[in-house]
């Protein structure tokens, strides 16, 4: 039976508190497909665990009624297959080994700073299993590096039989953290996992309404949650040839780096809309694509930015690659301290993302 959530924010918050390092995405998976399920004309899986939402065409593009809606923008791409994408999966960690005094070694997924974990509350196991426990340190006047060499996890095993009998060597594991209304106005959500669980949420919601007022396309839409992103080995290629968009947007969250202004490298602001990005190390986005969604975005007042920084990689890369080239374009929420247990976003731009995925996908509708 399919759960109701009253917000897109409900959502968010039941993502947010899933457990789903990369490599372990089942949980957050299983919410997605409960939540889309009702709204999708198909759901796929792939072998690499990605899940694909398929809102198909109303009309053939012969059948579409030019006079029924206004003329399109200029510069929107010509498509058939439209790919909305976004990675279900979160920076964690796996165990590789577990000493004698039943504590727990790791080895990072993703680029982790390992200063953001001493002392945080953990969740160790896989999509069955749970086990709960704090990370430590070995102090450096004790000999510690302050590396992940010093870490470990104390999941309260007083040696390492017992620790067996709760974790494995290669379980997964990723923080234990609150999701928080907090700030003026209460426009901030705190939580870990919104990169990317926001961008699901988005899809999840873009989907739904679209089911809801029952949208006429002349085109399919495959709505795509991805696994190990985090990792640079995403399934978003394998998923990308499955398949075989002509458009592709990637929604996303970003780390703003506003704590100290636009003086120091801000990426962008909170609460003024999603990030447009033009490139990342992975991508150059396309052009044309960058210069529709601005155009889009005018004409349906919804308050986007650019993204000032070049930084870090994303689905565009691996999508933009497979089969014979995809144009692919970034959308993301700026977000505070990404990658730790306590992501900060404004709830002003995901609806803003909501809004903006609309628009463009009723230009990319006009003739």
């Amino acid at each position: 039976m399919s759960r109701k959530y009253d917000t897109p924010t409900d959502l968010l918050r039941e993502l947010s508190l899933s457990f789903g390092p990369s490599g372990c995405e089942g949980n957050v998976a299983d919410i997605i497909i409960d939540y889309v399920t009702p709204y999708a004309d198909e759901i796929i899986r792939d072998k690499l665990g990605s899940v694909i939402a398929v809102y198909k065409r109303r009309l053939s593009p012969e059948e579409y009624d030019i006079e029924a809606e206004p003329r399109a923008i200029l510069g929107k791409p010509d498509t058939e297959r439209l790919m909305l994408c976004a990675h279900m999966d979160e920076v964690g960690f796996m165990i590789n080994s577990i000493d004698s005094d039943g504590y727990l070694k790791i080895a990072a997924l993703s680029g982790k700073d390992p200063r953001v974990l001493k002392g945080r509350g953990v969740t160790v196991g896989d999509e069955e299993r749970k086990t709960i426990g704090y990370f430590g340190v070995k102090p450096v006047h004790l000999g510690g590096s302050g590396d992940f060499s010093s870490l470990y996890i104390d999941i309260g095993a007083k040696d390492k039989e017992e620790a067996e009998k709760y974790v494995q060597i290669g379980d997964f594991g990723t923080y234990r953290s609150d999701f928080v209304r907090f700030g003026s106005g209460g426009h901030k959500l705190k939580g870990k996992a919104l990169d990317d669980r926001l961008g699901c949420t988005v899809l999840c919601t873009v989907l739904k309404n679209l089911s809801e007022k029952g949208a006429v396309l002349p085109f399919d839409v495959y709505f795509t949650f991805t696994c190990r992103e985090e990792i640079g080995s995403s399934t978003a290629h394998t998923a990308a040839n499955l398949v075989d968009p002509d458009t592709a947007f990637i929604l996303e969250a970003t780390a703003v780096n506003d704590i100290l202004g636009e003086e120091y490298g801000a990426v962008a602001k909170q609460g003024e809309g999603p990030c447009i990005s033009f490139m990342d190390r992975a991508t150059i986005h396309d052009k044309e694509l960058y210069d529709f969604v601005f155009e889009t975005a005018k004409a349906h007042s919804v308050p986007v930015q650019s993204k000032n920084y070049v930084a870090g990689g994303t689905d565009a890369g691996p999508i933009q690659r497979s089969l014979d080239g995809v144009k692919c374009l970034g959308i993301s929420a700026p977000a505070r301290y990404i990658h730790t247990a306590s992501n900060v976003i404004d709830e002003r731009d995901m609806y803003s993302m909501i809004d903006l995925t609309e628009a463009i996908i009723d230009e990319l509708a006009k003739e």
